[in-house]
């Protein structure tokens, strides 16, 4: 047996190196590398910008640009100074056969343009209020732009604004992911419900690590629309149903902002192709379960980042204003169905279908 003295001895050692072990862990705190989704040392993000500019005018340009109308998945810029405009228009949309909507959009469609921009971006974004240009829709009201992809102070930037100004702000893009950008105007929940909400896609700045052969975006929301008798007009905020919407009670569930829609219009492919989908969930109040019949999912990124990957699955849950990257091969000749396997919703319109020849 040992003595009291080699106990305490082989005691002492045994504690030197906890502590050495412990004081080497310590004089390493801040050399941890940063985490793996952000892709960028945090010590580099400079934060400061220019304070947003509201201009009491409609300044002179399109209603959106710098975007893309979805199913299409935008390109990359070369320039590494990206201009966005996505002026904020009411309007009446089809959402289903025989139901319109008083819609209040952001370029005019709903969901609004997709936007494509790289890691490390800086981003320069307009937005005019054109809502008093169509009073006969819906009355004049403030709107604003909330992004998921930016960080900045949200009292500056993500200001409300009021019919006939125009606000402009800028701001970097330092996380990769599939964000969503949305109106976060009072009441928030309505203005989400009528339409005010699209995709913008920060792709990593070294690419994605796989190659595809199509790429397509797709947005899912839901819509609470007030049965209106045959002779009568659409007009945003008069045409919801409230009590359905604060119940969560959809009867429209749709993939890019029409039920259906893209199995009238479907998405194309070939047999033996790879194909990328970029996913929104939108909601306001839905949950999805995006499953697409006939294949596996081999690559699923997790609100759109790479380091966040899956690899093999058959579907993906998201909660409104969650988003996925998946990636598929398409095996055959033949229709694919795109699907919420929450049955309820597919019935209501969350049904599309990638068509391949």
């Amino acid at each position: 047996m040992l003595s009291w003295g080699n106990r305490l001895g082989r005691v002492g050692l045994l504690s030197v190196l906890v502590l050495s072990g412990f004081g080497a862990l310590w004089r390493f705190r801040d050399k941890v590398p940063p985490p793996l989704n952000s892709g960028i040392d945090v010590s580099e993000m400079k934060f400061s910008s220019p304070e947003a500019i509201v201009h009491n005018s409609i300044l002179p340009g399109p209603i959106f640009s710098g975007a893309t109308a979805v199913p299409k998945a935008p390109q990359l810029s070369d320039s590494r100074n990206i201009t966005v405009r996505l002026d904020v228009t009411h309007t009446v949309q089809e959402i289903a056969d025989g139901t319109k909507l008083g819609v209040w959009t952001f370029g005019g469609q709903v969901p609004g343009p997709t936007v494509r921009v790289r890691q490390g971006d800086r981003v320069h974004l307009i937005m005019a209020n054109r809502s008093d240009a169509t009073a006969s829709i819906t009355p004049p009201m403030p709107h604003s732009f909330d992004g998921h992809g930016s960080m900045v102070n949200p009292e500056d930037k993500m200001r409300s604004i009021g019919p006939g100004q125009t606000l402009e702000f800028d701001f970097v893009a330092y996380y990769p992911g599939v964000y969503m950008y949305h109106c976060a105007t009072p009441m928030i929940l309505n203005h989400v419900a009528h339409g005010m909400y699209g995709a913008f896609i920060v792709e990593p700045k070294e690419g994605y690590p796989t190659h595809v052969d199509r790429e397509y975006v797709l947005v899912q929301s839901d819509f609470y629309p007030k049965h209106l008798k045959s002779n009568q007009t659409p007009k945003a905020g008069l045409d919801v149903d409230m009590d359905a919407m604060m119940q969560r009670h959809p009867s429209v569930v749709a993939f890019n902002g029409r039920a259906f829609r893209h199995v009238k219009e479907p998405l194309k492919a070939k047999a033996g192709e790879r194909v990328r989908l970029f996913l929104l969930n939108a909601g306001p109040g839905v949950i999805s379960t995006f499953h697409v019949i006939g294949t596996i999912i081999d690559r699923l990124w997790i609100e759109g980042v790479p380091h966040n990957e899956l690899k093999g699955g058959q579907s993906i849950v998201l909660g409104p204003s969650n988003s996925a990257i998946m990636e598929f091969l398409i095996p055959e000749k033949g229709k694919y169905a795109l699907v919420d396997h929450i049955w309820a919703d597919e019935n209501m319109g969350a049904l599309g279908i990638i068509e391949a020849d």
